[in-house]
């Protein structure tokens, strides 16, 4: 039951990114439709409001309520654009859902790791989305309360559109702002899609890390004497083959990745202090709601970041776990030739690890290419 549930968090992304024309593979011509609209319309927006935050650029305020915007829909626009352009990504997608089939898995140890690091994107997927979701509504009708207000009072008030944007034409009569809020419905999807293509991207890390820690369990299994029909009928070049294809796969995911984990973390990490700045000036004012968003939207900026953090500890621990399935195999009773394959794999003692955007990608990548290097010594 639990495997078809961490095996549902897949579907659930592909339906939603199907219907939109997003998801690479299978799509009808309507959806292809649907897809260049999309890439128009969020294009399109995008333009108009770096116009505007060019425009206002100086204001802190404004320019940090602009920045928020445009920051976040261009890194969902960024990704949507990767996983149509990359083949390399597609590859990637395509292995990843080939690897959720369950005769893949030979017991049930191997079943209880697959579902231990899937069950964590449907988690993702589950509270994201709800999150999202009512995140950008209240984005989407922020203005409104205070518009209903002053004219509640008789007071002469204009109507704020949901995002900033530069439009070239005077939109402050009712009737043209009404228009802009019809216009900018689709950016509440948009921003929606963006926890889909940060579940894929979760999704894809994961399977890394269960396609490890698989490895490690059957490694394990391989030196027991308990198990030596195994033995003779895979020969350890099995598993130096298998690090051969988790070095390509994860050199490949770190080059498609790497300018957008680093676009990612320079920009929030910017905002987060633009953010900070205004959410202290807005409490000394007593603008307790304000404060209140603000600090709402930091903690939304520090779960993304956390969240690519994770999937690199969760890396971090999967490749300690592997080092420490060599030490424990010189325990059992091998061949001269095992054995030595062993001793030069304890060569590799330590690694520093250093996460910088993608770089905990980097690492492992460097640290499995060596273990393959001195597999062959």
């Amino acid at each position: 039951m639990n495997f078809e549930i961490a095996k549902s968090v897949i579907e659930r992304v592909k339906n939603q990114l199907k219907f939109i024309g997003i998801w690479p593979f299978g799509l009808t011509f309507l959806a292809k439709i649907r897809f260049s609209l999309l890439v128009f319309y969020h294009a399109n927006h995008l333009m108009m409001g770096y116009a505007d935050l060019i425009s206002i650029f100086g204001d802190i305020e404004k320019t940090v309520e602009n920045f928020s915007e445009t920051n976040t829909q261009s890194s969902i626009l960024i990704r949507i654009l990767l996983l149509k352009l990359s083949k390399d990504l597609q590859i990637l997608l395509a292995t990843t859902l080939n690897h959720m089939n369950e005769e893949n898995y030979r017991d049930d140890d191997e079943k209880r790791i697959f579902i231990k690091y899937y069950l964590l994107a449907d988690k993702l997927l589950k509270y994201g989305i709800y999150f999202a979701m009512g995140s950008t509504i209240y984005w989407y009708v922020k203005g409104i309360p205070a518009y209903i207000d002053a004219r509640l009072h008789n007071e002469t008030a204009i109507l704020a559109t949901p995002y900033r944007l530069c439009t070239f034409i005077d939109i402050t009569p009712l009737h043209r702002t009404l228009i802009i809020y019809v216009f900018e419905l689709t950016m509440i999807y948009i921003n929606n899609i963006g926890i889909y293509m940060l579940t894929l991207y979760t999704l894809i890390v994961l399977n890394m890390c269960v396609q490890l820690a698989i490895l490690s369990h059957r490694i394990k299994i391989y030196f027991k004497d308990d198990h030596k029909n195994i033995r003779k009928e895979n020969s350890f070049k099995y598993y130096v083959d298998k690090h051969s294809q988790l070095i390509s796969m994860i050199q490949k995911i770190n080059d498609i990745y790497y300018f957008q984990l680093f676009y990612e973390l320079l920009s929030f990490t910017v905002l987060l202090g633009l953010l900070m700045y205004t959410g202290s000036e807005s409490f000394n004012n007593d603008d307790i709601a304000g404060a209140i968003f603000i600090g709402c939207y930091i903690c939304c900026m520090m779960i993304i970041i956390f969240c690519t953090c994770y999937l690199g500890e969760c890396i971090h621990t999967e490749v300690d776990n592997l080092r420490d399935t060599y030490y424990q195999c010189l325990s059992y009773n091998l061949s001269m030739e095992d054995k030595k394959k062993i001793t030069n794999l304890q060569m590799i003692l330590k690694f520093q690890m250093f996460f910088f955007a993608n770089d905990f990608f980097q690492y492992f990548y460097h640290f499995l290419n060596m273990m393959y290097y001195h597999i062959f010594l």
